[in-house]
């Protein structure tokens, strides 16, 4: 959301910024991931997503952690290190990391047309954000 002030613009970024996505963002993955390749990562495995979103920097990063969720069910990843992950990512192929990056965003969308309020409430805020939302509603968005 951008917001236009006297002062210039404000640009607020909500994906992990201003409020914790980790929720929003492990059920629109799975859902990617299903669709994308026809397995169901159970809710279960969200602690072990939680542990890999520290190697998510672009959304082809999921493919990637979906992945290794699904050949991995009883896996622990919290001593993962970045080479490991970088070497699983090594393994696919460029396209489908690009391809699955378009089905996410794709999803994602699709989950946040459909129930903008549900999707909302799989984030929660971080301490202050609420009174600066309210304070940047009160300007003209651009």
């Amino acid at each position: 959301m951008a917001v236009k002030t006297e002062k210039g613009l404000v640009v607020f970024d909500f994906d992990g910024v201003i409020s914790n996505t980790i929720n929003a963002d492990f059920s629109s993955a799975v859902a990617a991931f299903q669709e994308f390749t026809g397995i169901h990562i159970n809710e279960d495995a969200q602690r072990q997503f939680e542990n890999l979103m520290r190697f998510q920097k672009h959304h082809e990063d999921y493919y990637v952690i979906m992945n290794l969720l699904a050949k991995n069910k009883s896996r622990h990843f919290g001593k993962m290190m970045d080479v490991m992950f970088t070497a699983e990512k090594a393994k696919i192929r460029p396209e489908v990391l690009t391809k699955f990056a378009q089905t996410f965003l794709s999803v994602r969308l699709e989950i946040i047309h459909k129930n903008p309020k549900a999707y909302a409430n799989l984030s929660s805020q971080y301490k202050g954000m609420s009174k600066a939302i309210k304070e940047a509603s009160r300007h003209n968005h651009v």
